[in-house]
């Protein structure tokens, strides 16, 4: 639909049908709508879709956008220090063996591998407390941090959810397609009111609804 003019106080405009606007009523229908109107209509209607997802939905969507999030930090490879210094144990072990080789091929006597595993063992045993510490600070960090990124994905979606204003990016993420059909005027009891279908057509899966309104 194209924005036109309006004599409405307080309307900044009229939606009418594009095609008749350029190509007249061999297109289509002279039909059009007060931009107030169908704003309140679709704002509101989305606010009821959003209302419709429960608290246990909610957090399904938390958890399955954190699982995502994380995938792609782990698929970054960001450094664990626990797979570092396990690393440096591995290393070490291998240096152990290299040891006990060169002493039965006679490179080494007993007093200088004793000596050597005596220094090795003293690094060995700092490595292993080194990573008993590095695993459990690691894991408070990882639990805060997700415990931190859960709260501020909870804190997005609900944003999002209860919107203050409908915006062109609610509208291109919810909305695909909104259908105006031509409206009629009725006499009742208050003096001729208009009638007007307007069809909301989602970006999400949920039941078909249809809006009338009385302009």
């Amino acid at each position: 639909m194209s924005a036109t003019g309006t004599r409405k106080k307080g309307s900044p405009a009229n939606l009418v049908c594009g095609g008749y606007k350029q190509l007249g009523k061999e297109a289509c229908t002279n039909h059009f709508l007060d931009y107030n109107a169908l704003y309140r209509m679709v704002y509101t209607a989305l606010l009821e879709q959003f209302a419709r997802i429960d608290p246990s939905a909610r957090e399904g969507i938390v958890d399955h956008v954190f699982g995502t999030v994380k995938k792609k930090i782990e698929k970054k490879g960001i450094k664990n220090p626990v797979r570092t210094l396990q690393k440096d144990l591995s290393d070490l072990d291998r240096l152990v063996e290299r040891l006990y080789g060169d002493y039965t091929e006679g490179y080494l006597d007993e007093d200088q591998l004793k000596a050597l595993l005596k220094k090795y063992q003293t690094q060995r045993q700092k490595i292993k407390n080194e990573i008993a510490n590095a695993k459990r600070f690691h894991q408070r960090g990882e639990d805060a941090w997700a415990k931190a990124l859960k709260q501020r994905l909870s804190s997005h979606l609900e944003e999002i959810l209860n919107p203050r204003e409908l915006t062109g990016e609610l509208l291109f993420r919810f909305i695909y397609r909104i259908d105006v059909h031509q409206g009629c005027m009725a006499k009742e009891a208050g003096g001729r009111v208009k009638h007007q279908r307007v069809e909301i057509h989602y970006g999400f899966f949920t039941e078909k609804k249809e809006r009338k309104v009385l302009l």
